[in-house]
């Protein structure tokens, strides 16, 4: 008997799980993804430099035995075991795994019209086409001081703008001490200006200047937003329990409170009402860990309990 399991999202958790789960032979895996390719999430700033095209055919990372639909999930009816796609097609499951990922926040600023995101493959291929418009060594303000807006600034320092890094706190919070200064040290070597605490706080942006929060304006041609992440509503708006920020609620195996034929991964994960850090670093594992869940479920056996750190 062949147990079908859907896999919505075909980013790092979504394309882990997918492969993981092709260990049996009696199971069929169907991949839904809205994009053609994979998108290197972590690559993206380098596109935006035109360093890494960010992009890799999915044949390169997925298993040949799964079965790709290009489509986005609309809403999961559990009722029926079904997924509404945005075609209007229904793709049937007997188990789901959820890793539909995250994307960008919008800024929460005065002129929030002038500001560029990098987060995802849209909003980096149009700062590519803007900076594309720009003279060569313009300013340009990087806004966060996480590991995107770090690499975001340092790749575009590399390539010849003029780049300050706003952090509105620390920079590079979740390093330690030791790595921090590292960072800052590679980033002052490239010609960066990191602007730490409420001195790198943006309160407003123009098409030629941000508005630091103490009033102070300073030059900016280009800006860019690279702080926060949202996830999509799929969770909340399909019925299921989720966080305050849209994350499926689970239990330690990363199973669904509401149905144990639903599991979780990556960035829309929240076990235990927690979640991990957003990132490719802890969406592997997560990927990894709902496909045993599955797995275990499917042979009989308890699913192991999450061990993953950051």
């Amino acid at each position: 008997m062949t147990t079908h399991v859907s896999v919505l999202g075909g980013g790092y958790a979504g394309v882990m799980a997918a492969n993981r789960l092709q260990q049996r032979d009696d199971i069929e895996v169907t991949l839904v993804s809205p994009t053609h390719a994979f998108i290197d999430r972590i690559r993206l700033h380098q596109l935006v430099a035109g360093t890494h095209p960010a992009r890799r055919d999915y044949r390169q990372v997925l298993s040949p035995q799964v079965r790709r639909v290009h489509d986005r999930a609309e809403r999961i009816d559990r009722g029926d075991r079904s997924v509404l796609l945005a075609s209007g097609a229904r793709l049937r499951y007997d188990h789901l795994v959820l890793a539909v990922g995250s994307a960008g926040t919008s800024p929460d600023i005065a002129g929030a019209e002038h500001v560029q995101g990098v987060a995802t493959l849209g909003a980096a291929q149009q700062l590519r086409r803007v900076l594309a418009r720009t003279a060569p060594g313009a300013t340009v303000t990087v806004v966060g001081g996480g590991s995107t807006g770090i690499e975001t600034a340092a790749e575009l320092a590399s390539t010849g703008w003029r780049v300050t890094l706003a952090c509105g706190g620390l920079l590079g919070p979740s390093l330690h001490e030791r790595g921090r200064r590292s960072a800052v040290a590679i980033l002052h070597g490239l010609g960066v200006d990191v602007l730490e605490g409420t001195a790198g706080r943006v309160g407003a942006a123009s098409a030629t200047e941000v508005i630091l929060a103490d009033g102070r304006a300073r030059a900016s041609e280009v800006t860019v937003w690279a702080t926060g992440f949202s996830v999509p509503d799929l969770a909340r708006s399909s019925g299921l329990a989720s966080d305050a920020t849209g994350r499926l609620v689970t239990d330690e195996t990363l199973t669904c409170v509401d149905d144990p034929r639903i599991v979780a991964a990556g960035d829309v994960a929240a076990p235990s009402g927690g979640a991990q850090r957003m990132s490719c670093q802890a969406a592997m594992p997560l990927g990894a860990q709902a496909a045993e869940t599955i797995l275990s479920r499917i042979a009989g056996d308890p699913p192991a309990e999450l061990t993953n750190g950051f």
